[in-house]
């Protein structure tokens, strides 16, 4: 064997590689020493970044404690480094502050979080915002207010808007991965991760979150909540209007979908598409088509549904006014509005001592918006449907809905005016019904509420005033808590804007006192404020002070007392006449009421007001006699007198009457009172008085 080519490694080549490799080493070392400290750093920007945008979601909570423009600047006051906040990180020590600084009607915001890094380095993350009391998306919404107004914000509520698509696997309905039990042609997808999606063809269009209990990644046997819905038809009347009812879209504010379809022959849901050749026509005319909608949202919603019509040919929308109300209503609150949407509140409030709303530095009740329950299914079974209906309306004027909705195409199986019956109006309160209310905000918050809605708080009113009096009741055996629970005041504008409560008694004569709550939206007041009882052989010389065009409210004002008894041996207290006032409520066909005249014998004759009349004219002493004269606008349409049961046979006589029982003139002979309330109805083709009064 030749070894002579055997060689091994010198000294010097030993060092040499040594000295390379301990380079290598101090540069693996170094790079190592380096990517923890960047993992470090980053640790502690992420952990600062989310104490920033933590701070961000907060102040933008806050906007809801502003309920007016000035709460908003007091929250939201300018100033640097604002509520500086020690935070014990899982890293490091950071400190938070804010800096507001104001821009034009916004405010800009910086949160900045900072803090010293592992080499004693300042280090500093900033996170901006802006923020307006004007909402920056109310171009974009369906609620319409005018700039000087405030803006009651919409709450999404737990939905939000889908993403994404169904898979293939999902979509194919041998699967039974999609629920499609709506009947609108949407469906329920679950794809066991806590969320239920709402589908349309094979888009995700909304998502319910947190709809099923979810425990150690598992679904609990605890049904899951649903999506709630608010649901009705939309008209449009063929005769007035030239729309394509397939260009006419239901649309709801923030988080929503709303899915239109219609019911073929075999009451299968068809969905109502650009390409639809179908249609739906009321009987007998066919003036009216429509086509049938449903509103999907998340629990704790509150805002607007409303109407949007494509113009495809110049590629744009425009906003519908609609009719909405029932127009053979006679409560002021139900009879028909125009306008552009349907609002759903609820309203609640912190409780003072009296269990009333406190008020803000003006003396205003301060309520809070509620949103809906979860799963609520408007309507409730049994009641009528959210409708809209379109037709020709010149100026708003709600007369144009009422006409319209009065034809042939609106009764049902001869029921008069039954399609439209019970239609909400364009503000749908929710403290209607406790069940409505999403009870998880009152609970957290510890708010209260009403039965009622004071007033319509997407549209606020400039101004309250309260009306107060007494009445006065004289009788034997009366009780407090009797005399409490029995007498009722309200406005004409809602029930429950009244409070009674006992002031004194003296000689056999209770006194209570009254007060109301009026709201002014900028040019007065005007309604009534109305008396009612449920206490046996109860009577008053008046229950109705009526404040009609020409006397409206502007102020808080002491108005006349009711004066009552109980019992007939009880003789009423005598109250000397300064005015003859003939006051009630017009019924049924109110627009073709043409005039009503009231002549008292001294030869004062006033023209009346309508709807909610008044005539009131100059007596010079008692018993006084006079004549009130009703006339119809209309030869189909003939007035009615209801005759107050309190008068005496003796007391009046008709002058001229139909066949039917029709009253259009009195004769008052010899009243004591000062004070009459009678209801007159305006009737139709041939119908019986009965009908209204």
């Amino acid at each position: 064997m030749n070894n002579k080519n055997l060689k091994g490694f010198g000294l010097i080549e030993v060092l040499v590689a040594l000295a390379i490799m301990a380079v290598g080493l101090l540069a693996v070392a170094s790079l190592q020493s380096s990517l923890v400290n960047d993992s470090n750093a980053n640790k502690l920007k992420a952990e600062a970044m989310a104490l920033a945008q933590e701070r961000i979601e907060q102040l933008r909570n806050y906007t809801d404690d502003g309920l007016t423009e000035s709460d908003f600047n007091t929250i939201f006051a300018v100033g640097t480094d604002k509520n500086a906040t020690k935070i014990a990180g899982s890293n490091a020590r950071f400190l938070r502050a804010e800096t507001i600084a104001e821009i034009d009607d916004r405010k800009s915001i910086t949160v900045n979080v900072s803090w010293t890094d592992a080499q004693g380095a300042a280090q500093i993350v900033s996170l901006d915002t802006q923020l307006s009391w004007i909402s920056p998306s109310l171009s974009g919404d369906i609620e319409t207010i005018k700039e000087s107004e405030n803006y009651v914000r919409s709450a999404t509520g737990r939905a939000k808007l889908g993403e994404g698509q169904v898979t293939d696997e999902e979509f194919n309905k041998d699967n039974n991965l999609i629920s499609y039990s709506n009947g609108d042609t949407t469906g329920l997808l679950d794809r066991s991760d806590g969320d239920l999606r709402l589908t349309s063809g094979n888009d995700v269009v909304l998502t319910l979150e947190d709809a099923c209990e979810i425990v150690d990644n598992e679904r609990t046997g605890t049904p899951c909540t649903g999506f709630a819905e608010i649901s009705g038809r939309i008209y449009v009347d063929q005769n007035n209007t030239n729309f394509d009812i397939k260009d006419i879209f239901v649309i709801a504010s923030d988080a929503a979908y709303c899915q239109r379809y219609y019911l073929d022959s075999n009451n299968a849901a068809v969905a109502v598409t650009n390409d639809t050749s179908h249609t739906l026509f009321t009987d007998p005319n066919k003036a009216f088509e429509y086509y049938e909608y449903t509103c999907y949202l998340g629990g704790g919603w509150h805002g607007n549904v409303g109407l949007l019509q494509s113009q495809s040919n110049e590629n744009q929308t425009a906003i519908l006014d609609g009719c909405m109300g029932d127009p053979y209503a006679t409560d002021p609150n139900l009879t028909p509005k125009v306008a552009v949407r349907r609002v759903y509140r609820g309203m609640a409030f912190n409780g003072d001592s009296n269990g009333k709303p406190t008020v803000n530095s003006d003396g205003f009740p301060i309520y809070y918006s509620i949103g809906i329950n979860d799963a609520l299914i408007l309507p409730a079974e049994g009641d009528p449907g959210h409708d809209f209906f379109i037709t020709a309306v010149s100026n708003s004027n709600e007369q144009d809905c009422i006409t319209a909705m009065r034809v042939p195409d609106a009764d049902i199986d001869g029921a008069t005016g039954a399609r439209f019956e019970g239609m909400p109006t364009d503000f749908f309160c929710l403290n209607q019904d406790s069940n409505y209310m999403d009870h998880t905000k009152i609970d957290t918050f510890g708010y209260k509420y009403d039965d009622y809605c004071p007033y319509d708080p997407s549209d606020p009113p400039l101004k309250i005033y309260e009306l107060s009096g007494d009445i006065a009741v004289t009788g034997t055996d009366l009780l407090e808590d009797d005399l409490l629970a029995g007498i009722f005041v309200n406005t004409s504008d809602r029930a429950g804007n009244c409070s009674v409560a006992y002031k004194s008694v003296a000689d056999k004569t209770h006194t209570l006192n009254f007060s109301c709550n009026v709201f002014d939206w900028g040019e007065g007041w005007e309604g009534a404020i109305n008396l009612s009882s449920i206490i046996a052989d109860f009577e008053c010389l008046d229950y109705q002070q009526s404040f009609p065009a020409g006397r409206e409210i502007f102020a808080d004002q002491v108005i006349n007392n009711f004066t009552c008894r109980v019992g007939a041996e009880v003789d009423p207290p005598v109250v000397e006449p300064v005015n003859v006032l003939v006051s009630g409520s017009v019924l049924g066909e109110t627009g073709k009421l043409a005039t009503i005249t009231f002549t008292i014998t001294n030869g004062t004759s006033v023209n009346c007001d309508k709807n909610i009349y008044s005539c009131i004219a100059a007596a010079n002493g008692t018993p006084w006699s006079g004549v009130l004269y009703v006339n119809s606008s209309h030869k189909n349409n003939t007035p009615c007198i209801g005759i107050p049961d309190a008068l005496d046979s003796a007391q009046y006589s008709i002058i001229s009457a139909s066949n039917n029982g029709k009253v259009t003139s009195i004769q008052f002979s010899d009243i004591s009172d000062e004070l009459i309330k009678l209801n007159i109805a305006i009737t139709k083709n041939n119908e019986a008085c009965s009908v209204y009064l």
